[in-house]
């Protein structure tokens, strides 16, 4: 009956301190705050086309030669842990809208928000800048950007969106690559960041208090038992320890 409120004070201990550190990291260490992620997905200049005897392509617009016409494609994603609102009292954003700015364009044929899965729709507001108009757009909810373009000096078109538009955010831009290894990844790797971060940390914190409390429960042990307690006796109670120590870290190596 001792050794079991022994081994209860040693859990009540564990969790004081792992309490302790979830206050630590959701006051002082997680961010919760938009991302957005911006992914090229397809920039493609339809009229730099191989030369081809006898085939000859010519994109016109109201009897106008297009010389630098794109095809361009972009995947934009709230990867943050907060919501942007763009109405009412909790509005977290600077204007009415986000403003997304399209650099090195003459001339816009189409630009429009597809493949949604929240309510949202793109209007163009001058030139080269257009508006994201929605009411709420959450964590995990994406649009993707299609459009055609026509460029100056045959530049690449590049699509921004300024991150002092949302009350502290963060702007990410990638190349989007396919993923041809989904059935290798782990499962920690499809959950929102957020609560990845959390796992990590609360793993960490009871992997520490765990080994430390482990240490403590042998050499009271071996205290105990001081005068029946041999050498071959000592370097199996540390091989065990040991051991224990590798058992509770080794989820790490899956983690990170």
């Amino acid at each position: 009956m001792k050794k079991l409120g022994t081994i209860f004070n040693y859990f009540a201990g564990a969790a004081s301190i792992v309490a302790l550190w979830l206050f630590i990291y959701y006051q002082y260490i997680a961010k919760n705050i938009p991302i957005i992620d911006i992914k090229e997905v397809d920039i493609v200049q339809l009229t730099n086309l191989p030369v081809v005897d006898n085939l000859n392509v010519e994109y016109k617009y109201k009897d106008s030669t297009i010389k630098n016409l794109w095809k361009i494609k972009y995947f934009v994603k709230n990867i943050g842990s907060k919501t942007i609102v763009a109405e009412g009292n909790l509005k977290n954003i600077v204007a009415d809208n986000i403003s997304l700015k399209a650099s090195n364009l003459s001339k816009v044929f189409s630009l429009k928000a597809s493949g949604n899965n929240f309510p949202i729709e793109i209007k163009q507001i001058k030139p080269n800048q257009f508006s994201l108009t929605f009411k709420q757009w959450r964590e995990n909810e994406y649009f993707e950007i299609t459009g055609l373009v026509e460029t100056l000096n045959n530049s690449k078109p590049q699509i921004t969106i300024d991150e002092r538009d949302i009350i502290d955010s963060q702007v990410n831009y990638s190349i989007y690559e396919l993923d041809t290894k989904d059935k290798d990844r782990k499962l920690i790797e499809f959950l929102p960041t957020g609560l990845v971060n959390f796992i990590k940390w609360f793993l960490v914190a009871l992997i520490i208090v765990a080994d430390i409390a482990a240490i403590f429960a042998i050499k009271k042990e071996l205290t105990k038992q001081k005068q029946t307690v041999t050498l071959a006796l000592r370097v199996f109670s540390f091989l065990l320890w040991l051991l224990a120590t590798l058992v509770f870290t080794a989820p790490l190596l899956w983690i990170f």
